[in-house]
């Protein structure tokens, strides 16, 4: 079977543009994953900062406990 010039050139301008399309597809597909993948990323530095703080705000109600627990030593001694 012969196949015709200009047949097989839409041809292959169309296997061109597939190949074209599909690794444009999959750049997109890799963009946003990656996009996701730092809204991930800031997902988690947001909520490692929020445990920080909550574990700072405890240290700091033990030390208010520990500083009423030595006034009332104190004032018992005197």
């Amino acid at each position: 079977m012969k196949i015709n010039g200009p047949i097989l050139h839409y041809s292959n301008l169309l296997h061109e543009f597939l190949k074209l399309y599909k690794s444009a597809k999959y750049e997109v597909k890799s963009s946003v994953m990656v996009l996701k993948g730092m809204e991930g990323v800031d997902h988690a530095i947001k909520r490692r900062a929020k445990k920080e703080e909550e574990e700072e705000e405890e240290w700091t109600g033990m030390e208010q406990v520990v500083e009423m627990e030595d006034e009332k030593k104190e004032e018992e001694e005197s």
